[in-house]
This record gives C-alpha cells, sequence and structure tokens, in this order.
C-alpha cells in the first residue's frame, strides 16, 4: 500500500462525504487480511442517495485515474453496494443494513484510520461537475 493509495482512499472519503454520507469510517486492515489493505464504510440515506455516492465514487475514480479491477454490477435496491479497487474497498449501505451485517464489528480488531477534518461535511465549495446551485 503506498501513500498514494491513502491519498487515494482519502480523496474518496472526502467525496463520499461532500456527498452527505454518514458515519464514513476507515478501516486498516492489513494486519487482518493477507490481500486487503483497506475497507472504507459508510452510510447512505435512502437507495437514492446510495446510487448518488457510487456515482461519485466513480467519477472521484476517474478523476484520480485510479483503475477497477473488475467491472461492477451494484444492485441499489439491496440496500449495500461495494466499489472494488483490488486491495481496498469501499461499502456503502443503507442504514438498516449496515447495522444488520456489521463490519466494524466483523473487522472489530481493524485499526480505525483518522480522516481527521478530511470528512466533516464542512467543505462546501462545488467541485468540477457539481451542480452550484444551493
Amino acid at each position: 500500500m503506498s501513500a498514494e493509495d491513502l491519498t487515494n482512499i482519502t480523496a474518496i472519503a472526502q467525496a463520499l462525504d461532500a456527498k452527505k454520507a454518514e458515519n464514513i469510517v476507515v478501516l486498516d486492515l492489513r494486519n487482518q487480511s493477507s490481500y486487503l489493505t483497506y475497507f472504507v464504510i459508510a452510510t447512505a440515506l435512502s437507495k437514492a442517495h446510495l446510487k448518488t455516492l457510487f456515482d461519485e465514487m466513480h467519477k472521484t475514480a476517474v478523476e484520480l485515474g485510479i483503475e477497477r479491477p473488475r467491472p461492477q454490477s451494484p444492485q441499489f435496491e439491496s440496500g449495500w453496494v461495494t466499489y472494488d479497487f483490488g486491495f481496498f474497498v469501499i461499502h456503502l449501505f443503507e442504514n438498516e443494513k449496515r447495522k444488520f451485517y456489521n463490519l466494524e464489528g466483523v473487522w472489530k480488531n481493524a485499526a480505525h484510520v483518522p480522516m481527521g477534518a478530511t470528512t466533516s461535511s464542512t467543505n462546501l465549495n462545488p467541485r468540477k461537475g457539481d451542480s452550484e446551485s444551493v
């Protein structure tokens, strides 16, 4: 895992935050898994919000030049979608699904990566391509 990968994860977390994802958590899995390095977990407010967050992740990945290792086939109606970057995976849940699957509990020995002020919902400046209306 390079510093660039963690920079990309931070950028994705910020993009999710900018689209009002809730309870964004980054888990360091390097001491827990032989092939995964990080999980990013976030909560969407609805199925429509889930799609918005997924689309924002894709847009951010394209802007950063991150290659996806496999085609993505999100099933938004399930209330849980993933975006697989190979060594790290983004999990987006509706609240009830997040509670039910409890990935933080499953990976309870994983360290939480502090994102600090990077995911504080305080960046109100629109990004390239975002709607500028309030």
